[in-house]
């Protein structure tokens, strides 16, 4: 395990021990620093202080003795008069090395003497005025007074004495210079001292600083050393620190810390090897469980194709293998539109309409058994197209689609049964036709008369006859009907139709019903219906039958309701009754073949079961759906709906019956 010594390449000691030494010499030199500039410029200021006080006192004491000596040197104007007041003048100025020059003036201003221009003999050069009004103002004050001024790049201090006969009267002043070119010296000396005492202390203060933080660093590193013991895994390194202050404390937690951790550890190490050995088990099992899965679906005789919630395919059976002539290695992760094509009533099954795309999009299960296979021969010479089942599962996870399992099977030998039972069926039927109605025609002749007068009893036999052929003939009709539809032969001729025009024929047909059980028939249609392409012959059936169902399945003086709109680019019409309804157990069965609910068998006796069987079949072929929904003893209403462009056009061989 790599520890942090060996990650930064450095000993946490010297690392530690530097940054320590470091930032405290740091923080002793700041201290030197500021201690010092606070001292030089306290000096300073005291040292300009005393240096101004120090002129002051020198010029009030010396401003009459130099005048005195200006009178007596003015008074006998001889050489060596001036010599000696030059020499005078020098002396005082001496004995004040912070004071440059003095000069003597009128308060006017006239300079009568300037000792920085004792020069060439003379005690003085050419006579000049003092032009600077606050100077002037200085001369002509009868008090002391003191200025900054500067004269070309030096700065002075200029002292300005009165000067005063002995009528006490102001009649001249006395003008001293202070320089401070001495200051810069003594400042200069204040440096050097500072840098001295500053680095002793700073020495001072790196030798203390180092005894210090190596006192402190060097428990840490045996601390960091036990540390790095633990993180290698070394749970039984201890640290031996005794002391009471923090670093004893914090050894004492570090030695508690390698105890849990060693018992965590230990814990650890057990249960790691309790996961291992079960996931080894869970991994066997799986191994089995997936061997166990690819045997049953191998055993399955349908095709199994799984797809993720993108209709990529995941998984596919041996028999959908051979059903799309295909192999696994191809078609995974591919999409299943690359691997079939459908039809359905004729016409192609778009992407969008596939029932695998269906089952995804909604989430619910979708079934049917009207799809066509479309795929190539074995020579490549043209299509081969076979029915199949469908039978589309989403897969849910936490309420959201993941994927979705499709089933399918081959019907091929079942649509062919139901063909030849269908063709038999309509065989027989149509051979039926012929003598029930010779049955039918011979029985109204006999209660006509045409035989001879008949007794009552014979008149109420033969009329059983005559009802009991009409319910055959019936019978015999919708089953032609329904093999007519089955077989793809039934001629599909749609018009423009009126459906408030058609209806009111309808409603003509069935009002005698209507009447004989003193029901109410309602019909709304909708004024934005427009004309729609449809087969009257088929579409009449459907209104036909649901209608019929609702005065026949309705208790006299009941409500029947018949409403027809546009919503959206569907055509839906809707019946309601408030009659017998369907029982919520049979209700799945209400579209199969002769279905006929318990609960009506034993008030209406006669039905051929056909009827909606017929309505599905010839909704469903048109484009359409159809729902209905029930609740026994309320009532039941039936939904269809049509596309508003009409049904298409089929060139069949015979018509609905």
């Amino acid at each position: 395990m790599t520890t942090a010594t060996q990650r930064t390449g450095r000993s946490p000691l010297k690392s530690l021990t530097f940054k320590v030494t470091f930032f405290a010499t740091l923080l002793m030199v700041v201290v030197v620093a500021v201690f010092s500039a606070v001292f030089i410029v306290s000096e300073r200021q005291k040292t300009e202080q005393n240096i101004l006080q120090n002129g002051q006192t020198f010029s009030r004491f010396s401003a009459q003795s130099i005048y005195d000596d200006y009178v007596q040197f003015y008074t006998h104007p001889q050489p060596e008069d001036f010599q000696n007041f030059k020499d005078r003048v020098q002396a005082i100025l001496a004995s004040n090395k912070d004071i440059t020059s003095v000069s003597m003036t009128g308060l006017s201003g006239r300079i009568l003497f300037d000792s920085s221009e004792f020069t060439h003999g003379k005690y003085s050069g050419p006579a000049r005025t003092i032009t600077d009004k606050q100077t002037i103002a200085a001369i002509q004050k009868e008090t002391i007074s003191t200025r900054s001024i500067t004269v070309g790049q030096k700065s002075y201090t200029e002292i300005v004495v009165p000067l005063s006969n002995s009528g006490s009267s102001h009649i001249l002043s006395m003008r001293y210079l202070l320089s401070y070119d001495l200051l810069r010296d003594r400042i200069q000396s204040i440096y050097q001292r500072s840098a001295m005492v500053g680095a002793v202390l700073v020495v001072f203060a790196v030798g203390v600083t180092s005894f210090f933080s190596l006192g402190l660093t060097r428990p840490i590193a045996r601390l960091t050393r036990v540390a790095q013991d633990i993180q290698g895994g070394n749970f039984d390194s201890r640290a031996q620190e005794h002391s009471e202050d923090e670093i004893g404390t914090l050894a004492l937690a570090l030695n508690d810390m390698a105890g849990d951790l060693k018992g965590y550890y230990v814990g650890l190490e057990t249960k790691v090897r309790e996961r291992t050995q079960a996931l080894e088990k869970a991994e066997v099992k799986l191994v089995e469980n997936v061997h166990k899965q690819d045997a049953l679906l191998a055993s399955i005789g349908d095709g199994v194709i799984a797809t993720d919630q993108n209709g990529v395919i995941v998984l596919i059976n041996k028999v959908a293998e051979e059903l799309y002539e295909t192999e696994a290695s191809k078609v995974l992760g591919a999409s299943f539109t690359n691997l079939w094509h459908l039809e359905s009533n004729h016409e192609p099954v778009t992407a969008e309409k596939e029932p695998i795309t269906l089952a995804l999009r909604s989430g619910v299960s979708t079934r049917s058994s009207n799809y066509l296979l479309v795929k190539q021969d074995k020579k490549g010479e043209g299509i081969i197209l076979f029915p199949v089942s469908v039978s589309v599962s989403p897969v849910t996870m936490e309420g959201r689609i993941i994927g979705a399992i499709a089933v399918w099977r081959d019907i091929t030998q079942e649509k062919e049964v139901d063909r030849m039972k269908t063709e038999f069926i309509s065989l027989a039927s149509h051979q039926l036709r012929t003598p029930l109605s010779a049955i039918k025609w011979f029985s109204e002749m006999l209660l006509a008369g045409d035989a001879g007068e008949l007794k009552p009893e014979q008149q109420e036999f033969t009329r059983n006859i005559v009802e009991s052929t009409e319910r055959m003939v019936e019978l015999v009709s919708a089953l032609l009907n329904v093999s007519r539809l089955e077989s793809g032969r039934l001629i599909v001729d749609p018009k423009p139709t009126n459906l408030i025009e058609l209806l009111g024929s309808i409603k003509n047909d069935v009002s005698a019903k209507v009447a004989e059980k003193k029901q109410t028939l309602k019909i709304e249609i909708n004024p934005n219906v427009p004309e729609v392409n449809l087969d009257q012959s088929l579409i009449s059936q459907v209104y036909v039958n649901l209608l019929t169902n609702s005065i026949k399945y309705t208790p006299a003086e009941g409500q029947i309701e018949v409403k027809i709109e546009r919503i959206g680019d569907q055509l839906v019409s809707t019946v309601s009754d408030n009659g017998y309804g369907i029982p919520a157990k049979e209700q799945g069965r209400v579209f199969q073949k002769f279905f006929r609910a318990e609960n009506v068998i034993k008030v209406v006796t006669d039905g051929t079961g056909l009827g909606l069987y017929l309505i599905k079949a010839i909704v469903e072929s048109s484009g359409g759906t159809i729902r209905f929904k029930s609740a026994e003893g309320k009532g039941t209403t039936f939904w269809f709906s049509l596309p508003i462009s009409g049904m298409k056009k089929h060139a069949g061989e015979v018509s609905i019956n």
